[in-house]
């Protein structure tokens, strides 16, 4: 089960895009894998705030019982 698909994201350089990229291609295969399972959880993109207001971020989170 996908819980959380990437959200949107415009890339200012090539870092960046080519980063976004293989983010893409990893939630796509993710989602192939396991978009009809029950017992596992795929969460893409997950953020975190720190204290001193700086982010976090998982890129992919596979959760299974």
């Amino acid at each position: 089960m996908i819980s959380k698909e990437l959200d949107v994201f415009a890339a200012s350089n090539s870092w960046e895009k080519n980063g976004r990229k293989a983010e893409e291609q990893i939630a796509f295969y993710l989602r192939r894998r396991f978009h009809g399972e029950k017992d596992i959880f795929v969460i893409n993109g997950l953020r975190f705030r720190g204290l001193d207001q700086t982010f976090t971020q998982i890129d992919h989170l596979v959760l299974c019982k």
